[in-house]
């Protein structure tokens, strides 16, 4: 049984180009939006590609590409012959660490009211080590943006955002870094980060990690190192991130093949 809702119209597109990103990405929210709903009514199947495809007015391979992204995420299920089906239990994660959601997004989501404070902002040598992707730029300056973000009013998320000196585009007078180091990135280097490539590492909290999150050292903690890639795949920034109790991290595993062909 499929959903008899009617999705919005989006207009027939390409599926290349700057232009069908927008579409695109309107596309998957219309499906996620689809999906939350068919859940809540206990309708479990999506109609077909083609049905999805004409009631949005967009391509076929628009939809496909938004039904194989909602998969990643954990939302469906597309089995070979049968269709594509609604993960209902994995509708109830908050914070699904597959998403590309910023860290105020997930605290939000978690129902915590979310304050983001800049804490420095400089340019220098970096005087951790930089994962090998991004080894280029471990010898010349990197701006470093530390923010911490607060849930509810402790802080619970300490980011150190590390990005080249000389991609910069913007004088460093002109930063603040009140941005996401996505939109950092768009903003100040031109350039546009496609997809991250995390590292979990369980690591405990020395004194300057501990004064930061208002914890003891010694404390464990979850670091996230992140490697944001852009449109030319290559490394354009590097964020360490260490994740305190308040935010807590789920994942959706699947087992079955992802198949192409599914009506």
């Amino acid at each position: 049984m499929s959903a008899q809702r009617t999705l919005p119209r989006l207009g027939r597109s390409v599926t290349t180009g700057r232009a069908s990103r927008g579409v695109y990405g309107s596309a998957k929210l219309a499906l996620r939006r689809l999906v939350t709903e068919q859940a809540q009514a206990g309708v479990t199947r999506l109609p077909s590609e083609d049905e999805l495809a004409e009631q949005l007015e967009v391509s076929r391979a628009t939809v496909r590409s938004a039904l194989q992204s909602l998969q990643r995420d954990g939302l469906v299920q597309r089995v070979h012959g049968r269709g594509t089906f609604v993960n209902r239990h994995a509708l109830a994660i908050t914070a699904n660490i597959v998403q590309d959601w910023p860290f105020a997004r997930l605290l939000s989501a978690l129902g915590h009211r979310v304050e983001s404070r800049i804490e420095s902002l400089s340019v220098g040598p970096c005087e951790a080590r930089l994962p090998a992707s991004m080894a280029a730029a471990q010898d010349g300056d990197l701006c470093l943006v530390e923010r911490v973000f607060h849930a509810s009013g402790r802080p619970a998320v300490l980011c150190v955002d590390h990005v080249p000196a000389d991609r910069l585009t913007t004088p460093v007078d002109g930063l603040t870094g009140e941005e996401s180091v996505f939109e950092f990135v768009r903003r100040h280097t031109g350039r546009r980060v496609r997809y991250s490539v995390a590292d979990l590492v369980p690591v405990v909290a020395d004194a300057a990690v501990a004064a930061r999150l208002g914890v003891e050292a010694g404390t464990p903690l979850l670091l996230l190192e992140h490697t944001h890639i852009d449109d030319d795949d290559e490394p354009v920034a590097f964020t360490r991130a260490y994740v305190g109790e308040q935010l807590r991290f789920s994942v959706v595993r699947t087992y079955a093949e992802a198949e192409e062909d599914i009506e």
